[in-house]
């Protein structure tokens, strides 16, 4: 018998609590570019959502599942903590690039916690808040960040 077989290899469902439904739901496909699995089903309780990263079937999109699950609102509670006074996320993501990114989130009214900035060779990263106000960070990759991003180092 293989004892690593039994080490974990991947994650398959990442839950958030959420208190509307639509408005996370859009803010997730529309401002952060998700697919929704099964988007002919009866919007209720719950909505699984995936990355568009083209490996899915049938145009869907691929990897671990984000799971967006209607909460009572005297429940919720968002996903983040402080250290030393700085709010740490629960959640990150990346994309190929936070300043058009921040662009698209600015221009839609979501809170930014932190402006993109550039720290290598970690690449860059983007804070904001969710309509829940679950703390969310973006990393763009050094191997996406320009040579102005890496040489402002700073925010942009």
């Amino acid at each position: 018998m293989n004892h690593y077989e039994a080490d974990i290899d991947g994650y398959t469902l990442i839950q958030l609590p959420v208190a509307d439904l639509a408005k996370s739901l859009s803010f997730y496909k529309d401002l952060l570019g998700f697919v929704e699995e099964n988007p002919q089903s009866e919007l209720d309780k719950n909505r699984f959502l995936r990355v568009r990263n083209g490996g899915g079937e049938d145009g869907r999109g691929a990897g671990p599942t984000l799971h967006l699950l209607v909460t009572d609102a005297g429940h919720l509670k968002p996903t983040q903590w402080e250290i030393d006074g700085q709010p740490i996320h629960a959640l990150e993501l990346h994309s190929k690039n936070i300043t058009a990114l921040h662009e698209r989130l600015s221009a839609a009214g979501v809170r930014i916690i932190e402006k993109p900035y550039f720290t290598p060779p970690a690449g860059g990263y983007l804070k904001f808040l969710d309509p829940d106000s679950h703390l969310i960070c973006v990393n763009q990759a050094e191997e996406y960040t320009t040579n102005e991003e890496t040489q402002a180092g700073s925010q942009i």
